[in-house]
């Protein structure tokens, strides 16, 4: 199994993941606009600095020319999602005049699983038995004779059906699973 690393900013009760754009609040996803979620990502990725309102603007709404006041309700939305009242900014502070400003402690790890790599390998072979205990057994063709075996094993080009009078004789296989 491949997958990209994501990359996870944890600060008071929240989780962001970056690479899927979802926040989570002690476990639980969080309802918010794409729009929000992306601001968010930008703040939070630069963490302490100053990001114009401009710049924000661009990142988040690309090509595309919308007023300030998408910025201001989605922020608007955003900080009420993370518990902020109008006088008490824990998480985003307002840069009169410029811009916002991510000012709480983050916490970023790379993956949240760095320390395990899975590999996953799986074969399987599967023997059938040709019996007499049905009548009318149309698997068998003539050039084998009653009671023989017939390995399928894994490649086989043809797919035979499996119909009554049939048996699995033997089953082989192995799966490994490496840290």
């Amino acid at each position: 199994m491949s997958y990209l690393p994501g990359q996870f900013y944890d600060f008071g009760p929240f989780r962001l993941d970056s690479r899927r754009h979802v926040l989570l609040k002690k476990g639980a996803p969080v309802a918010l606009s794409s729009k929000a979620i992306h601001m968010l990502v930008i703040l939070v990725q630069r963490n302490g600095e100053v990001i114009e309102k401009d710049e924000l603007m661009k990142q988040v709404w690309p090509d595309q020319i919308v007023e300030e006041s998408n910025l201001t309700v989605n922020m608007s939305s955003l900080r009420k999602v993370l518990g902020e009242t109008p006088n008490e900014h824990r998480y985003i502070a307002t840069v009169p005049g410029r811009g916002y400003r991510f000012i709480a402690d983050v916490n970023h790890s790379s993956d949240e699983n760095r320390d395990i790599i899975v590999e996953e390998q799986i074969s399987s072979r599967l023997v059938f038995e040709s019996t007499d205990e049905s009548p009318g057994n149309s698997y068998r063709p003539e050039t084998e004779p009653k009671g023989s075996s017939r390995d399928l094993g894994v490649g086989a080009k043809s797919k035979p059906k499996i119909r009554a009078g049939m048996r699995v004789k033997s089953i082989s296989g192995w799966a490994s699973l490496t840290p």
